[in-house]
C-alpha cells in the first residue's frame, strides 16, 4: 500500500445551484490558479464535523451519546489567481464589456461553483467535493517579492466523496477567464486620495459577507443565505516621506483608495477600487538614526469595485452573474 503524496483542485461553475458541476471522469473543470512554494496551507476540504452530546441517567456515571446535526463548516483554499474571477464569485456582479466591471451584488445570488480536492498517486486515489460553494470572505496580499496570492473562503451546500464521483481521468485545464497566462504580480500600485504613492510595499485586503447556513438533516445538505457585506479592509505597509496618512488619520479624513496589482506583462491587471476610506490606526516603526521608519496604517472603507482587463468575452461561461 502506498499513501497518497500529491494532489490536484478544480472548479467549476454549477448550472444548477446545489448541483454538482463535476459529475463524470470527463467533466469540465478548471484549475484555481498556481500555488507559490511558500503556500503550505492545506489546500483540502477538511470542514466536516459531528457533533455529540452526552447524557446520563441516575443509575450510572457513564453517560451516552446523541448524536447531533451534521455541520458543514466553511474551507477556505490558498493561490495564486490566474485570473479576476475569485473576486467575481466574492462580490457576484461581474459586468460585460472591456475592460470588465464587478460590483456587488444586491438582490439575490449568482451561481455557485463545485469546488474538487482529488489525493492522487497512492495505492487508492481519492477525492472530496463541496457542492454549491458560496465564495463568503477573500483575503488578498499584494506584496513586493511575492506573487499575488488569495485565500478564498467558501460556505457550500453539500459534500460529496469517491462514494458519489469517480476520479477524472480529463484533468483540469487552465481556466481561460483571462487572456493572458500566469499570476499576478505581488507589488501593489496604490493611490490615496488620487496621488500615486510608490512608496507603499504591502497592501492586505480583507472582506466577508454575512451569511447563514439552515440545514437539513433528512438530506445532509445546507441553504446558503447571503445577506450584506462586511465594510472592506485593507493593511497598508509602507515607507512615507511625507505625513499623508498620519494627517489624514487625525483629521478623520474620507478618502478613495485604489490598489492595483498587474502581470509580468504590465498590461493586464485588476484595479480595485475603495470609497470613504477611513484610516482607524496608525503605527510607525523604526529606532532613531538606525534607517528608515516604517508605518503601517490600518484602513476601513465603505464600497468596494473593480475593473480587470484582458478578460475572456464569453462572460456566460467564465463570469456568471444572476442566477435566472
Amino acid at each position: 500500500m502506498t499513501a497518497n503524496k500529491s494532489s490536484r483542485n478544480a472548479w467549476n461553475y454549477e448550472g444548477t445551484p446545489g448541483t454538482a458541476a463535476i459529475d463524470g471522469p470527463t467533466s469540465t473543470s478548471y484549475k484555481m490558479g498556481v500555488y507559490d512554494e511558500s503556500m503550505d496551507k492545506s489546500q483540502g476540504i477538511n470542514s466536516v464535523s459531528h457533533p455529540v452530546k452526552m447524557y446520563y441517567d441516575y443509575s450510572s456515571r457513564e453517560g451516552k451519546l446523541t448524536k447531533l446535526d451534521r455541520k458543514l463548516e466553511n474551507f477556505s483554499h490558498f493561490y495564486c489567481p490566474i485570473t479576476p474571477q475569485w473576486l467575481s464569485r466574492f462580490l457576484k456582479n461581474p459586468g460585460t464589456g472591456t475592460p470588465i466591471t464587478i460590483g456587488v451584488l444586491n438582490t439575490g445570488k449568482t451561481y455557485p461553483i463545485t469546488f474538487r480536492h482529488e489525493q492522487l498517486e497512492g495505492t487508492t486515489p481519492t477525492n472530496r467535493q463541496a457542492v454549491g460553494c458560496y465564495t463568503v470572505g477573500v483575503t488578498a496580499t499584494a506584496a513586493s517579492n511575492i506573487p499575488f496570492n488569495v485565500e478564498e473562503e467558501f460556505a457550500y451546500m453539500s459534500i460529496e466523496d469517491l462514494g458519489d464521483n469517480v476520479m477524472l481521468t480529463t484533468a483540469p485545464i487552465t481556466s481561460p477567464g483571462c487572456d493572458v497566462a500566469g499570476a499576478y504580480n505581488g507589488t501593489p500600485e496604490f493611490t490615496w486620495n488620487s496621488v500615486s504613492r510608490p512608496e507603499v510595499v504591502k497592501v492586505v485586503y480583507n472582506q466577508k459577507q454575512i451569511h447563514k447556513k439552515v440545514f437539513d438533516p433528512a438530506t445532509d445538505t445546507q441553504e446558503i443565505h447571503l445577506y450584506e457585506y462586511e465594510s472592506p479592509k485593507l493593511i497598508v505597509n509602507a515607507i512615507l516621506e511625507s505625513d499623508v496618512a498620519w494627517d489624514d488619520f487625525i483629521d478623520r479624513e474620507a478618502r478613495t483608495s485604489i490598489l492595483k496589482v498587474l502581470k509580468p506583462d504590465y498590461a493586464t491587471y485588476i484595479e480595485m477600487t475603495f470609497t470613504n476610506c477611513l484610516i482607524t490606526s496608525h503605527k510607525e516603526t523604526g529606532r532613531r538614526n538606525k534607517g528608515h521608519y516604517e508605518v503601517q496604517f490600518a484602513v476601513e472603507g465603505e464600497a468596494i469595485s473593480a475593473t480587470a482587463n484582458s478578460c475572456n468575452t464569453d462572460f456566460g461561461t467564465h463570469y456568471r452573474g444572476v442566477v435566472t
